[in-house]
């Protein structure tokens, strides 16, 4: 799931492989079936408890 490896690659600091992670959820949109896919490309996963969900921004970036 490109928006989970995302999250993980910022955690770990590497900006522009979360980037490219990022696009590639992007341009795959239209292809999601899941639910819990569904719901993460409009919904950043929260990692701590308490934490509220903010929008992710995928539909506002562009390809290369």
């Amino acid at each position: 799931m490109p928006t989970l490896l995302a999250e993980i690659e910022d955690l770990r600091g590497n900006v522009q492989q979360a980037a490219e992670q990022r696009l590639r959820a992007r341009d795959h949109l239209d292809g999601f079936e899941t639910y819990p896919e569904l719901a993460s490309l409009y919904y950043k996963l929260t990692w701590r408890r308490g934490e509220p969900l903010t929008r992710n921004e995928l539909r506002g970036l562009t390809s290369h």
